[in-house]
């Protein structure tokens, strides 16, 4: 458990009664508590929204809005699915990072900055026509070892909100793509993410050290948002595309009860919309000759209209004892989200890539993309470590018969940026990531 969070609680239920329900009942109490203080990271886009779905796009740079490649192609943009050939894939992604954190103090008082751990994500994915003008994708990635993992950043203490999370999340896409005219081609999609909710209600009897009751429900469920795009086929062998995604997340919303009998109770609750990627849009140019591909574009990421990064932190604590003695409101808490995370700017991210066919066997690729960070310097209450950052990328693939090995590479050049205030002085760093492709083709 955060040890902020299970100071905070603690002192909620009062320590002599909390050392007694421990005592009476430490496993159900103790999973109580965690159940209750379980805060996923706020900001942190997906894997694909961040480095790329697949290791051609990840070799681009993630600039592949208008000439995206495989199942790739749900993600970057469904309009395109409609010119795809048949695929499948399964894939690889590691993220590794070396961040510099300089401290402003020394010493044992000094709060220790949270460095992020390596990222590790599984994709695959299926493209194919269904019609000579219509196309369907579907594309995934999830968590690399493990199902879930939830953290628990205090935003008062230095974290890296960017880096945090991104491989810990499910996250799936499906659409379609039509060509609805020579020179135009649609397509609609939808993202599917983890929706959390559980409910714990505990009623114990610190007299005769019982527990009454001990009901803990948890549910996991879908969560959507659309996906749409287009693209222009024109002269001279050029494109224009545009691909949009929708704000998305994972919601959360745990309600707790603790009661005491003949003391009253605490009612908690923690809501929370997790792993947060905004309105998203793409707009990309592009060239294509006989063996290779340019392409350059933006990307408007609308961070400034997400509110509410932070958790809905409330508690009630009321009922007998408590309020015969007038405490009934003295240990209330109402922290919203606005509470805890500043407001975020929109960003702009430009990009170029390039895909050179050097052999019928052989397919090279690379890319450059900024991207600007959309948090102010970190202070000491909003603690949110982010700089804007330089991505250089390359791949290649090797086509054997109807089967495709691909890998691909980027670094992360964040620079160094000074906070306003906090334990952190400077931060800044490299991250380098590497991928790995499995295709067929059919």
């Amino acid at each position: 458990m955060h040890p902020a969070l299970t100071h905070a609680i603690s002192v909620r239920l009062g320590g002599r009664v909390a050392a007694r329900c421990a005592a009476l009942h430490p496993v159900v109490v103790h999973a109580a508590l965690w159940t209750m203080t379980l805060l996923p990271a706020a900001a942190g886009a997906s894997v694909g929204a961040l480095y790329g779905v697949s290791a051609a796009s990840i070799g681009r740079a993630g600039q592949s809005a208008a000439t995206p490649e495989g199942d790739a192609t749900t993600f970057h943009n469904v309009a395109a699915l409609a010119s795809t050939d048949g695929s499948v894939r399964l894939g690889f992604v590691t993220a590794l990072h070396a961040i510099a954190l300089d401290a402003r103090c020394s010493g044992p008082t000094c709060i220790a900055a949270r460095r992020p751990a390596p990222t590790q994500s599984l994709s695959a994915g299926w493209a194919g026509k269904v019609h000579r003008r219509v196309g369907l994708g579907v594309t995934f990635s999830t968590p690399a070892g493990e199902l879930v993992r939830i953290s628990a950043p205090d935003p008062r203490r230095p974290h890296l909100p960017t880096l945090e999370g991104p491989a810990d999340q499910f996250a799936l896409f499906a659409g379609l793509g039509a060509r609805v005219l020579p020179w135009l081609e649609l397509g609609v999609g939808a993202q599917v993410r983890a929706r959390i909710a559980s409910a714990v209600q505990l009623d114990l009897d610190p007299i005769n050290r019982t527990v009454d009751r001990a009901d803990v429900q948890i549910h996991l469920g879908p969560t959507f948002s659309a996906v749409a795009g287009l693209r222009i086929h024109g002269p001279s062998a050029t494109m224009v595309a545009v691909s949009w995604h929708q704000r998305a997340g994972v919601p959360y919303d745990i309600p707790a009860q603790l009661g005491l009998d003949g003391v009253g109770a605490v009612h908690l609750r923690l809501a929370q919309v997790a792993h947060t990627t905004p309105h998203t849009l793409q707009f990309a140019v592009a060239w294509r000759g006989p063996t290779i591909e340019l392409e350059a574009g933006l990307r408007w990421a609308l961070w400034a209209r997400v509110q509410g990064l932070g958790p809905d932190l409330s508690s009630d604590v009321r009922g007998g004892l408590i309020d015969g003695v007038g405490l009934g409101r003295v240990a209330d808490i109402d922290a919203p989200a606005s509470a805890w995370v500043p407001t975020l700017r929109d960003t702009v991210s430009p990009g170029v890539s390039v895909r050179w066919t050097a052999r019928p066997s052989l397919i090279l690729r690379g890319g450059w993309r900024f991207r600007p960070s959309p948090f102010p310097p970190a202070t000491a209450t909003a603690a949110m470590l982010d700089s804007d950052a330089h991505v250089v990328a390359g791949g290649l693939s090797l086509h054997i018969a109807a089967w495709e090995l691909g890998v691909g590479g980027q670094v992360w050049l964040w620079r160094r940026r000074a906070t306003r205030s906090g334990p952190i002085a400077e931060h800044g760093g490299t991250t380098v990531v590497g991928s790995a492709d499995l295709s067929r083709h059919f």
